[in-house]
């Protein structure tokens, strides 16, 4: 999975997910991934909020005092069963959180192979920070 800001200045390493503990792909190279192995290569639940304490959160807040914004965050998803709840996404400050899209709203639609990019407009409640 890949996370980038919305304006496409700052991206996090690929979540990356796979059968193999150490995969042969990866034995003579060193990969800006972050890697997990799962017995059925899915991102769980367990997995998702794993990488968002300890890869996600504490990423973010390195990026934003690096360019001295405040660490105030918003991650939306889609609607994925290997995602947690959202009362399970949320930084101990609670300053980074998730929200997720409405069902069936996908930014990209792949029809035949080809991609169609569509508007999807989702209205978010009032956020503030606390």
């Amino acid at each position: 999975m890949s996370f980038v800001n919305a304006g496409g200045t700052h991206k996090l390493q690929l979540l990356v997910d796979g059968k193999s503990k150490n995969p042969r792909a990866f034995k003579s190279t060193h990969l800006p991934i972050c890697y997990r192995a799962q017995k059925n290569a899915w991102v769980t639940k367990d997995l998702f909020l794993e990488w968002f304490k300890t890869k996600f959160v504490p990423a973010i807040r390195r990026h934003l005092l690096s360019v001295n914004l405040p660490p105030q965050v918003l991650l939306l998803l889609d609607n994925c069963p290997g995602h947690p709840s959202a009362d399970e996404l949320v930084s101990e400050d609670g300053n980074i959180f998730a929200m997720f899209l409405p069902p069936k709203h996908h930014g990209v639609y792949t029809i035949n192979g080809s991609e169609r990019y569509t508007k999807c407009e989702v209205k978010l409640p009032q956020i503030t920070f606390g």
